[in-house]
């Protein structure tokens, strides 16, 4: 088996490989070259489908590159394509930290811009990327599946 230039010991990114593989042979996860990033950004399969959303809008819009080139730049910059992913749950956390706002006082949609930049999510707050931590709230409730 040869792994892809930059692939991460075997033991930061074995449960995200299990779980990248049982989903492919199951077929809830899709087989194609963003699943590198399991091996060398130590993604879940889960966090995958966020990147593999990303290519197919762009894709669906005016971008004039293919889905293939997209998920070569992606698994060529593993580290950039780990912060897209993160930046993406940042706002779905900003996003449910200011839905329980009273109305008037913070909607989007009618409210006024105050003068007062707008500040982001507390950073204590936000999802982290270390391998060790499976506590990601975003999918708490899911089982996963572990191999011993």
């Amino acid at each position: 088996m040869v792994l892809p230039a930059g692939a991460l010991p075997l033991e930061q990114v074995r449960e995200h490989f299990h779980e990248a593989f049982l989903g492919m042979f199951l077929g809830t996860v899709e087989a194609d070259s963003l699943n590198r990033l399991v091996l060398t950004a130590a993604s879940y399969a889960r966090e995958i489908r966020v990147l593999r959303a990303y290519a197919r809008y762009l894709r669906q819009g005016t971008s004039t590159f293919s889905l293939a080139y997209v998920e070569q730049a992606l698994v060529a910059n593993a580290r950039i394509a780990a912060l897209l992913v993160r930046l993406f749950f940042t706002q779905i956390l900003r996003e449910r930290q200011t839905k329980g706002r009273k109305p008037g006082g913070g909607d989007r949609r009618g409210a006024r811009r105050s003068a007062e930049p707008r500040r982001g999510p507390d950073p204590a707050q936000l999802p982290r990327r270390d391998p060790g931590d499976h506590s990601h709230e975003f999918f708490s409730g899911r089982e996963n599946i572990s191999f011993p």
